[in-house]
């Protein structure tokens, strides 16, 4: 049970990257990937799937660069409506695509990677190398050039996704890449993904029981959910466990407490003028007190509840209004969310929310 309890409080958040390579025949590509891979493995789980494209023909055009000092002819990228109108698609259901260019097509000399700004869609990404190409900064051997070039790329991507300010370039310049990757402000983990992934580990080592156990009648292994009342107390609560609400010491990730009882707001209310709210950090709306972030959040669902909100409507199911509460273009999980509350209030996510009691 112990190394369930691990896994369960370590989850990262999930990237899900589509690398497009084209025409590299690189017999190395898999062990570069699992480099990557593993750099980033302390903050986040990188996904990467690959793509194989055979495109003889590379249109290039000018980009604008804030970095300093780069000759005219280093300022090439892929043509940005080529890269919509043939690459991006190829990203569908991922936060990233990097096209990966043999140096041999690349449209300039030596600066090797983009990111295309796009405020749709996947991050757009593009890099180029030899496959034993190494990168050298002030005289010393950083490894591969290409494993480093995807590297800086993917953190932009990751500032971009997270809406924080780039620090890409500054540790770049100073040899300390790994700073920026510590820069980064990453979500902690919703209750409902560990919870997944539990249920998903007890499945997994029930079915491996059964094969041990040869007994004809022995009895499945259930899980048993205490059903309370629906009511708007109990909605509260759900919302503030599934938000990740750990108070200083109580969980060894977040020392600190969590973001959601450092701001004191237990349903990671977005700010809109409540009362009680002193400001905001991060997006989130700041209290002074736990029972005034208790009670925005009892209000705002009791706005819902009365048709008095302009946002959310007494017929709503609870997926109907996790769907607005916590929308998936936000990097949330509403039908997750959904079924975790209906859970605890002993109900199903179709529950209509004018039915809670207040």
């Amino acid at each position: 049970m112990s190394v369930f309890l691990d896994i369960l409080f370590t989850m990262k958040p999930v990237i899900r990257l589509k690398l497009v390579e084209n025409n590299l025949g690189w017999e190395s590509l898999n062990k570069k990937i699992e480099d990557i891979q593993e750099w980033f493995s302390s903050h986040i789980d990188l996904i990467i799937d690959v793509e194989h494209t055979e495109y003889v023909t590379i249109p290039f055009e000018d980009y604008k660069s804030s970095a300093d000092q780069i000759n005219e002819s280093s300022k090439r990228g892929v043509d940005k409506k080529w890269y919509d109108t043939f690459l991006s698609p190829m990203g569908k259901g991922y936060h990233i695509v990097l096209f990966a260019v043999p140096l041999s097509q690349w449209g300039s000399t030596n600066f090797r990677g983009w990111r295309t700004d796009n405020n749709t869609g996947p991050v757009e990404l593009q890099v180029s190398s030899v496959e034993g190409e190494r990168y050298t900064h002030n005289g010393k051997d950083r490894g591969g050039a290409f494993v480093n070039f995807a590297r800086h790329e993917i953190l932009h991507a990751l500032f971009m996704i997270y809406g924080q300010h780039d620090m890409t370039h500054y540790w770049w310049d100073r040899g300390q890449l790994e700073l920026a990757l510590d820069a980064i402000d990453f979500p902690e983990p919703k209750v409902a993904e560990r919870v997944g992934l539990m249920m998903n580990l007890l499945r997994l080592a029930q079915q491996l029981l059964g094969l041990l156990i040869k007994e004809k009648n022995r009895k499945e292994i259930t899980m048993i959910i205490p059903i309370e009342e629906p009511h708007i107390e109990v909605m509260c609560d759900a919302i503030q466990r599934f938000e990740g609400w750990f108070t200083p010491g109580e969980n060894a990730k977040y020392p600190h407490g969590s973001i959601s009882w450092r701001n004191m707001n237990p349903g990671n209310l977005r700010p809109a003028g409540q009362k009680g709210m002193i400001g905001e950090k991060g997006g989130f709306a700041v209290f002074s007190t736990y029972a005034d972030g208790k009670e925005a959040l009892r209000n705002q669902i009791k706005l819902a509840i009365s048709g008095r909100s302009r946002v959310y409507r007494p017929d709503m199911t609870l997926l109907e209004f996790f769907q607005t509460y916590a929308p998936s273009s936000d990097n949330n999980y509403p039908e997750q969310y959904a079924k975790y509350v209906a859970g605890i209030m002993g109900v199903t996510y179709s529950f209509l929310i004018k039915n809670i009691k207040i």
